[in-house]
């Protein structure tokens, strides 16, 4: 029946059909599609999603050796890196959403290696960790990955769908119209 209900609308925006990502959870505000996929969609821009913060995706650590992740960050960045990872003096810039834009790291050599909160994920952790809204501490041998959030951050977050729809009624169109602003549903 809910299939139903909407058979036939379509969200669009300047009169084509809308590209309408989504992911679990956000860091409590969505990325905009230009800091994650360097597209620039007018209507995938920054937009708060107040319920996210207190979901279960908060707050998530992966610890992990730091031999293995130095093995890791070689092989992505191509240099030498310390055996004390403290060496590394890790420095994370993040976007006004809270997603990391850059990760830079000095090698061996005094080099600095940088490289993109998401290649961090998706590349050099194989999406070992949720999001590329983290936090890196260092804990002797170890290294603490704690996230927010669950997936890229772009577009409709599930979680924060689901508790606008619970908590203060809004219906599908008012979602639509939150999380992709300036669309039109029809």
């Amino acid at each position: 029946s809910a299939v139903s209900a909407v058979l036939g609308q379509k969200l669009t925006y300047g009169g084509s059909v809308a590209f309408t990502p989504y992911h679990a959870s956000s860091s409590g505000y969505t990325n905009p599609s230009s800091e994650v996929w360097g597209g620039s969609y007018p209507y995938l821009v920054r937009v708060s999603s107040k319920y996210d913060p207190s979901s279960a995706y908060k707050d998530q650590q992966v610890v992990m050796q730091a031999s293995t992740l130095k093995g890791k960050l070689e092989s992505y960045l191509n240099t030498t890196l310390s055996d004390d990872p403290a060496a590394w003096n890790i420095r994370l810039t993040t976007n006004d959403s809270g997603y990391v834009s850059t990760v830079s790291l000095t090698a061996a050599d005094g080099s600095s290696c940088t490289l993109t909160g998401r290649q961090m994920r998706e590349t050099v952790l194989a999406y070992g960790i949720r999001s590329h809204a983290f936090t890196i501490e260092v804990s002797g041998d170890q290294v603490i990955f704690t996230t927010n959030g669950y997936g890229h951050g772009v577009g409709m977050s599930q979680t924060g769908a689901n508790a606008y729809a619970a908590n203060e009624g809004w219906t599908y169109a008012q979602i639509l119209s939150h999380y992709y602003p300036g669309t039109t549903l029809s």
